[in-house]
């Protein structure tokens, strides 16, 4: 957004982006990025935030939480809960815009079974955060 002129500092970005212009982006960005990009992704600022925390947070998933050791400096073990063993959600940034991370992974590893996984839910208007455990089985 930003490369195209877009501010995204009052927090809005896209929202006030032509639509013609949102799909010509989306049209030259690689399927396999979309899905599989990590590197230069979870390591790097998106420099979608000001000074002040004020712009769009990016919230994805695709890369489990507990993996996310591989692909950035997370502090240790942050992608498990300590009190569980389970993923968690991760917010990420936030050095160089007022504490606000920029993006924030939500996939809790649900995919990997009941040893590490379980569903994460990110509720957007005040960040709280609910989990359901998977089951043996499941």
């Amino acid at each position: 957004l930003l490369e195209h002129g877009v501010d995204c500092a009052d927090g809005r970005g896209a929202v006030d982006a032509d639509s013609e212009l949102l799909q010509q982006m989306l049209a030259v960005q690689s399927s396999d990025d979309l899905l599989w990009i990590r590197h230069g992704y979870w390591d790097t600022p998106t420099g979608l935030l000001s000074a002040e925390g004020k712009g769009p947070v990016v919230v994805s998933g695709h890369t489990p939480t507990v993996s996310l050791g591989r692909y950035c400096e997370v502090g240790g073990l942050a992608g498990l809960d300590e009190e569980s063993g389970r993923g968690q959600i991760v917010r990420l940034g936030g050095e160089d815009t007022a504490g606000v991370p920029d993006r924030i992974d939500i996939d809790c590893a649900a995919a990997t079974g009941s040893e590490f996984g379980r569903v994460g839910i990110l509720r957007l208007d005040d960040g709280a955060e609910f989990y359901a455990n998977i089951l043996p089985g499941e």
